[in-house]
């Protein structure tokens, strides 16, 4: 059985940069939970969680450029999903800072749940515009 936070083909939007994005989100995402799970004090939640919120904001602004690149013009709607899962994440960030460990693996799970959905989702559907205009 595939874990929740393992990257598998059918994730693949195949577009190479957005993929690589993808893997290695679920990659820091796997690190928090498993930082979670083993206990870890605050200090070390806290930095993976900030690595996790950092590369998220990093790959919606690769996505982004993307779109500008290729002339997709993506709806309001793909941003504000991006902007929602940013608003709850942050909020779940300052629990974690004041001591709330026990969110951090709620978050984990969230953040897995959001990048497979919304890869599997939205994404699937703006890759094929991009690959008929170019992108590898």
């Amino acid at each position: 059985m595939v874990s929740t936070f393992e990257w598998t083909e059918d994730m693949s939007v195949g577009v190479e940069q957005l993929d690589d994005d993808h893997k290695r989100l679920l990659l820091h995402v796997r690190d928090l939970h498993r930082a979670m799970l083993q206990g870890q004090g605050r200090e070390v939640a806290a930095e993976i969680l900030h690595k996790v919120v950092r590369y998220t904001r990093t790959h919606f602004a690769n996505e982004e450029a993307l779109f500008l690149k290729y002339g997709l013009h993506v709806g309001l709607r793909h941003r504000e999903s991006h902007q929602g899962l940013l608003t709850k994440v942050d909020g779940l960030v300052d629990r974690v800072e004041r001591g709330d460990l026990g969110v951090s693996i709620d978050l984990s799970h969230l953040l897995a749940d959001w990048v497979i959905r919304h890869i599997r989702g939205e994404d699937r559907g703006y890759a094929k515009y991009l690959r008929a205009r170019g992108a590898t």
